[in-house]
Order: C-alpha cells, then sequence, then structure tokens
C-alpha cells in the first residue's frame, strides 16, 4: 500500500498521479560514461552503484498526488519527505520549464499558497498538465 493511500481520510478520492520524469537518470548516465571512458578503478564502480541505486530509489517512490481535497508530495523511502496543501490554500500554482523540459515534457511545478510552506515539485512529467488538473480539482471543490 502507497504512503498515500495510507494517508487519506473516508472522503477522499484521488483525482490524479503526477509522475517523475525520467530525466532524474541523467547524473547516473554521465557517471556510467566517465567510468566506462576512462575505466576507473573498483572503488568508483562501486561509487556508481550508489548513484545509480540512490536515483532509482528516488524515482520509485516519489509520489505525487492530487486528491479531491488536497495535493500531497512524497519522496524518499526510509527519509520520508513529504508536503500537502488543501486545495482552498492554494493561492496560485506556477511552472517553470526549461529548453530540454520544453523539449522532453518535463518541468517544476509550484504551488504557492497561505499557511505554511510553498510546495515544489521538480521533474514532473507533463506540468502543464498537471497544472491543469489542479486547477480543475480546486474548481470542483
Amino acid at each position: 500500500m502507497s504512503y498515500v493511500s495510507q494517508h487519506l481520510n473516508g472522503k477522499e478520492k484521488i483525482l490524479f498521479k503526477g509522475k517523475i520524469h525520467w530525466i532524474i537518470f541523467l547524473w547516473p548516465i554521465v557517471f556510467t560514461l566517465i567510468w566506462f571512458v576512462f575505466q576507473l578503478s573498483a572503488a568508483w564502480w562501486l561509487l556508481l552503484v550508489w548513484v545509480w541505486l540512490y536515483y532509482l530509489v528516488s524515482y520509485l517512490f516519489a509520489e505525487v498526488v492530487i486528491t479531491n481535497q488536497k495535493i500531497i508530495a512524497k519522496y524518499g523511502m526510509i527519509a520520508v519527505e513529504s508536503a500537502s496543501r488543501e486545495l482552498g490554500r492554494i493561492e496560485s500554482v506556477q511552472t517553470s520549464i526549461s529548453i530540454l523540459g520544453r523539449i522532453l515534457g518535463y518541468g517544476t511545478v509550484f504551488v504557492c499558497g497561505n499557511g505554511g510552506k510553498n510546495i515544489g515539485i521538480p521533474r514532473l512529467v507533463n506540468p502543464e498538465k498537471f497544472k491543469s488538473e489542479l486547477y480543475q480539482a480546486i474548481e470542483q471543490k
């Protein structure tokens, strides 16, 4: 059972699930290429395995969800970092999309609201769709 599913109240339903983009694996790919090109030692191989595991866990255990009552963003497996905001407390939603992000279809979504810290969701697949779904959920509330 996922973290988000465990933290929903009885009347809450998931409307949309966001996904982290595969671009998260850019640094492990770069480190792997460096390792192959320069024929680095076994100690570097262990570092490379650790980097791949770190990013793989980050990718697999990230959850970004819009429910009919709030938005939830959760990262991590053992050391969990999560943030949520009730839909009624959201004042604005902003996106930041780089040139590479525009080409590959990813970007960062910032959810701003009153009370609490703003929520930043980096490397999200199709951030404009996520923003649209979030505004739709706010209007339905």
